[in-house]
C-alpha cells in the first residue's frame, strides 16, 4: 500500500469510478458499500486467498522470525535478574512481576513470548512451512492485483448483468485500470485480467 495513503479520499474516488459504470441491470447496490469493500480487499487481501506464494522468499521470512524469536529469547534469559524484575515491574505494575505462566493480558503476554517464545511459536510456524509446501508458486504475477480484479468484476457484473469477458473489452480493461490507478497499484490490468481468467 503506497505510503500516505489516504483512505477516505481514495473511497470518494472508487465511488465515482463505480457510479461512471453503465447500470442497464439496475442494480442498487450502494456504490459507497462497493467501494468499501475494494478498499477492504486491497487493505486485507486474505479476505480471499488465492493459495499462491512466494515460496523461497515467504519461507525465508518464516525462518528469520524463528531465528530472531530464539535470539530474543536467550537475550532475555541472560538478562540480569535484577534488570528482568526492573523491566516487568515499569511495563506490567508490580501485581504482575511474580507471574510466570502465559497470559492473553497484553503485558503478560508480551513477557511470555520474551521468554517461551520459540515454545509458543514451533506448532503454528510448522503449520505456516506446511501451508507454504503446498501453496501454489505465486511465480511474477502480482496476486494482490488480480484479487482487486475479481472484485471488480463483482461490481462489474452487478451493474452490467454479465461476467466480465477478457482483456481484449477495452471498457473492462479501462475500469480495471482506473481502480489500480486510484489504489496506486503499480500492475497491468490487461496482464492481470489474463492471470484472473487463468486461474
Amino acid at each position: 500500500m503506497p505510503k500516505g495513503f489516504d483512505f477516505s479520499e481514495s473511497r470518494d474516488k472508487l465511488e465515482g469510478i463505480i457510479k461512471a459504470l453503465p447500470n442497464p441491470a439496475g442494480d442498487a447496490t450502494s456504490t459507497r458499500l462497493q467501494a468499501k469493500e475494494i478498499l477492504a480487499l486491497w487493505r486485507l487481501p486474505t479476505l480471499v486467498p488465492n493459495d499462491r506464494i512466494a515460496k523461497k522468499s515467504e519461507a525465508t521470512k518464516v525462518d528469520e522470525i524463528e531465528m530472531l524469536t530464539k535470539k530474543l529469547s536467550a537475550a532475555w534469559r541472560d538478562l540480569d535478574p535484577d534488570l528482568q524484575h526492573t523491566i516487568k515491574r515499569q511495563l506490567t505494575g508490580d501485581r504482575f512481576v511474580s507471574g510466570g505462566t502465559f497470559s492473553t493480558d497484553t503485558p503478560r503476554a508480551i513477557f511470555s513470548f520474551v521468554e517461551f517464545g520459540p515454545t509458543l511459536i514451533k506448532v503454528p510456524f510448522d503449520v505456516a512451512r506446511e501451508a507454504i509446501r503446498q501453496a501454489k508458486p505465486a511465480g511474477r504475477t502480482k496476486w494482490p492485483a488480480v484479487r482487486i480484479v475479481h472484485a471488480c468484476s463483482l461490481i462489474w457484473a452487478d451493474r452490467l448483468g454479465k461476467i466480465p469477458s477478457g482483456a481484449s473489452n477495452t471498457r473492462w480493461a479501462s475500469f480495471v485500470q482506473d481502480v489500480f490507478n486510484c489504489l496506486g497499484i503499480e500492475a497491468s490490468a490487461e496482464n492481470s485480467i489474463r492471470a484472473w481468467r487463468d486461474q
